[in-house]
């Protein structure tokens, strides 16, 4: 049975030094603590609760080039460790605990990281997700609805607990509801848009290609095969709302309303949405692409990436320090 391992903090040790600030502040000594200055910092925090990991990887290290404060190493390691990198992570936090004037109760915090970080290694037998990407073969998908989440993990910077989130948010519409996982933002998704089957579609198997096998029997004649899809033909399940409107009697409201009830498994469902009755529905039939059968690309196209609302910048990840005093991200 896999232990269960549980990252350590020291909160007497965030109570001490906040303290500390406060009465160094009052007692109008703050001109010997170095404030953080550098924006790069603010927005590769923002850029860490969005799950956009390799550019707050990119600030941070342009700010520790520009400045080379021990507390930026130990953030570009936090990073890493968030993003399953654990090699990376581990190299990071040594440098830290490495580099003279770092803080002594942040360097103990980084080695129980190390160790952590190293007995999760050694019990999944993994190294690191992200910094080997994609495992799929070419040319296979991951239905991200039914995939199991061993299947999950072979997606590029999925690991083991973000499958599990992703588990348990189904069932999903489209692939930019994955921003829905705590840790995955509109740039990740984009890196999965080629990994992730399309959703309503047939996808290609996740197991690695295997010699052809023998001849398959054919299906029995009870089950008809599904019909080709016709040329130009709209696929309700995964059309965007420019397309929907193409079909007969079908306006922008009605589009959107059609995209909200997805997914369909024929096109008679369509009268679940409102204003679409059986004659609306036999309108259409002959535009709607059989479902179970991708449309033609130029029909498809991916949903426009949603906007995510402004939010305040948080505080930066960075380790307590004389110099520049954040330790929790």
């Amino acid at each position: 049975m896999m232990k269960t391992i549980q990252f350590s903090t020291n909160r007497h040790f965030l109570s001490m030094i906040l303290l500390a600030i406060f009465i160094t502040l009052s007692c109008g000594f703050s001109a010997t603590a170095k404030p953080v200055k550098d924006k790069r910092v603010t927005a590769a925090a923002a850029a860490y609760e969005n799950g956009e990991f390799e550019k707050a990887l990119q600030l941070f290290k342009e700010a520790y080039a520009d400045d080379p404060q021990s507390s930026y190493l130990y953030n570009i390691g936090r990073v890493y460790e968030s993003n399953a990198d654990y090699p990376n992570a581990v190299e990071y936090y040594k440098k830290f605990i490495q580099t003279p004037g770092s803080d002594e109760e942040a360097r103990g915090d980084a080695a129980e990281r190390i160790k952590n970080i190293n007995e999760i290694m050694s019990l999944t037998g993994s190294s690191s997700k992200s910094s080997k990407g994609s495992s799929l073969p070419a040319g296979a998908c991951v239905d991200i609805n039914n995939g199991s989440a061993k299947d999950l993990t072979a997606l590029n910077g999925i690991g083991e607990k973000k499958a599990q989130d992703i588990i348990a948010g189904r069932p999903y519409r489209s692939i930019d509801e994955l921003t829905k996982v705590k840790g995955i933002g509109p740039g990740t998704v984009n890196k999965l848009r080629d990994q992730v089957c399309p959703l309503g579609g047939t996808s290609a198997p996740v197991a690695a290609p295997s010699p052809a096998p023998a001849a398959m029997p054919a299906p029995p004649k009870a089950v008809a095969a599904a019909p080709a899809a016709p040329a130009g033909c709209i696929d309700i399940n995964n059309a965007s709302q420019k397309d929907l409107t193409k079909l007969a009697g079908v306006g922008d409201k009605k589009a959107q309303d059609i995209i909200a009830g997805r997914p369909y498994h024929s096109v008679d469902d369509l009268t679940k949405v409102k204003g679409i009755g059986p004659a609306a529905v036999n309108k259409i039939r002959d535009q709607v692409c059989p479902l179970g059968n991708a449309a033609t690309p130029a029909q498809v196209k991916p949903v426009a990436e949603p906007k995510k609302p402004a939010q305040a910048a948080p505080k930066a990840p960075q380790p307590p320090s004389k110099s520049n005093t954040i330790i929790e991200i």
